[in-house]
């Protein structure tokens, strides 16, 4: 049965690989969380499974006697799964006279827009986790002041956190393609965030000039964890967007530091930077069979309400859910950011 509309499945099977190929470069986020398909044919809701760790056994063992033994289980955690989809119109007139490759763009636009929507879906999920440090020793969002600016307290006092909780780091990453395919990498945590706090990641720098922020063209055989890889400094490894939206206006008041800093009515932006151990969340990715259907009514062939044939459609959908898994194995430092 065909469900795409106007296009086999041979067009379609292009057309979703010509999404992807737009989509995935914009997605930061999905790349570090723990990863798993939707089943066909099942439920709403998709479980995320992990199993549980052994204690240590520190009891010694007495001759002849079979100690009690462990118990092996897995922690679940259920997310519900939502569609999302968006379509553009498309006439007759355009198709036939119009001197762009209308189809091609439209793609390309759709395929942005596909990658976008899935990353302010999946930050709004982990900017809103519980486990939150403010800068400038601050103890509230709406105190953050002109002092709380990201430095190397924060970052340290985030990262000690994740290692007291025992946050593994990662060792490898899901590949920037349309297939679940993962490289190794150097053991990190890492740090995700808007693209204006670039200066501030830049300005991280220990006791001595050999321990400051190391920017990715100064890596040389290491390789970056995504295009979108700013640097390293210490054991964090900084991925900024400018899709990684702050809270606008959820600071202390401005007052004359308004021109200095990211303001929004007058008050301070405030800016989430996320450290994340490896599978502090999971999520459904965009990959895969599936992953997103494309929809095509063609222009000139008739259908109902539209005998002449005189318009079109191109259109996707695709199911989404993200769920922080660890709240433990993640931090939320809260900074302003300078102009």
């Amino acid at each position: 049965m065909n469900t795409y509309g106007d296009i086999g499945n041979a067009t379609a099977g292009w057309y979703s690989r010509r999404l992807l190929s737009h989509a995935i470069p914009v997605l930061v986020l999905e790349r570090f969380g723990l990863t798993k398909v939707l089943p066909p044919n099942e439920t709403k809701v998709i479980e995320f499974r992990r199993s549980q760790p052994f204690t240590p056994a520190t009891i010694p063992l007495v001759e002849g006697v079979t100690p009690d033994g462990s118990d092996f289980g897995y922690d679940t955690v259920t997310a519900q799964v939502v569609q999302y989809g968006d379509y553009s119109g498309l006439t007759d007139v355009v198709k036939d006279t119009s001197r762009d490759q209308v189809l091609r763009d439209m793609a390309v636009r759709q395929g942005e827009q596909i990658g976008e929507t899935r990353e302010a879906l999946t930050w709004a999920v982990l900017r809103n986790g519980t486990s939150v440090r403010y800068a400038g020793s601050k103890t509230a969002r709406g105190a953050l002041d002109k002092t709380a600016v990201l430095d190397v307290k924060l970052q340290r006092s985030c990262v000690t956190d994740l290692r007291r909780n025992k946050a593994k780091k990662f060792t490898s990453i899901l590949a920037g393609s349309d297939k679940f395919e993962s490289y190794a990498v150097e053991a990190c945590y890492v740090g995700v965030s808007n693209t204006d706090i670039m200066s501030h990641v830049r300005n991280l720098k220990g006791v001595i000039d050999a321990d400051s922020f190391v920017p990715v063209a100064r890596y040389g055989s290491q390789r970056p964890l995504s295009p979108h890889e700013a640097g390293s400094f210490e054991e964090v490894r900084y991925i900024l967007s400018p899709d990684l939206s702050p809270f606008k206006g959820a600071g202390a008041a401005a007052g004359d530091d308004a021109a200095k800093f990211r303001v929004t009515g007058g008050k301070f932006d405030v800016y989430p930077v996320l450290y994340l151990g490896r599978e502090a969340f999971g999520c459904i990715p965009l990959r895969g069979k599936g992953a997103v259907r494309p929809m095509v009514l063609n222009p000139n062939v008739p259908r109902g309400g539209d005998p002449l044939g005189q318009r079109g459609t191109i259109a996707w959908k695709m199911w989404f859910a993200c769920k922080v898994l660890n709240e433990a194995w993640m931090r939320r430092a809260e900074t302003v950011c300078s102009i």
